[in-house]
């Protein structure tokens, strides 16, 4: 006698093979979800997103209740300068040059003047000559000679290397070219107490020019220069 099976039954090892396909799906999906997860890492797994830093953090920040707002930036008192320490004075302007040259008033070409230190200056003479030229610039020509004296009457000697000797002419007070020659003797070394020195120099003046002429005497760093002026040799 054959044995027929109800419909809508099923057998006990078909039963076992679904079993085992159900067991094997969920295998591979908790599989396929660890792998994910390890894939992720930890910051991106049930953890709070960070808070942004930089500039966009900063720009939707909203201050706290109570918070003191940001004060302005205090601009310096001048550009480019920095304020002065606390308990310290501002510094001071820097002050003016003090061995500005000082001409003293133009005396007669005939008088004698006494400076400080106590020289005497003189125009001693002052002759029309033929200029001889030598160095750079010169040019030999009409032109004058000035001899100019010297009297040491301090207690102490005084070094004469230093003293300088120009001329200027007419209404401009042009500069005379100073020239090699004829007969030129600079000041030099030291003069004693009492003693005299002399200095001959030349300088080029045209003859038509020669009605104001300016002798200059710069006998000392820092001492008023001595001005003789008057009408000159033609």
């Amino acid at each position: 006698m054959s044995t027929t099976s109800t419909p809508g039954t099923h057998s006990p090892s078909r039963r076992r093979r679904t079993v085992i396909w159900l067991v094997a799906i969920a295998l591979v999906l908790g599989l396929g979800g660890a792998i994910w997860a390890a894939n992720r890492g930890p910051s991106e797994v049930g953890s709070p997103s960070p808070t942004p830093d930089g500039p966009e953090a900063t720009a939707g920040a909203t201050p706290s209740p109570g918070a003191s707002p940001t004060e302005p930036a205090v601009d310096d008192p001048q550009d480019g300068e920095s304020p002065a320490p606390e308990g310290e004075s501002p510094a001071e302007p820097p002050t003016a040059p003090t061995d500005v040259l000082v001409m003293a008033e133009p005396v007669p070409l005939d008088e004698t003047v006494v400076v400080d230190s106590g020289l005497t200056v003189t125009v001693q003479d002052l002759e029309a000559v033929e200029g001889t030229g030598q160095g750079a610039g010169e040019v030999a020509g009409p032109a004058v000679r000035v001899t100019v004296a010297i009297t040491n009457g301090a207690a102490a000697p005084t070094a004469l290397g230093a003293v300088i000797v120009n001329v200027t002419y007419g209404a401009d007070q042009v500069p005379g070219v100073e020239l090699s020659g004829p007969g030129v003797k600079r000041f030099s070394g030291e003069l004693a107490p009492g003693d005299t020195a002399s200095g001959v120099f030349v300088f080029a003046v045209p003859v038509g020019e020669r009605d104001r002429l300016q002798i200059t005497v710069d006998h000392a760093a820092g001492a008023p220069i001595v001005v003789f002026e008057g009408s000159g040799p033609t």
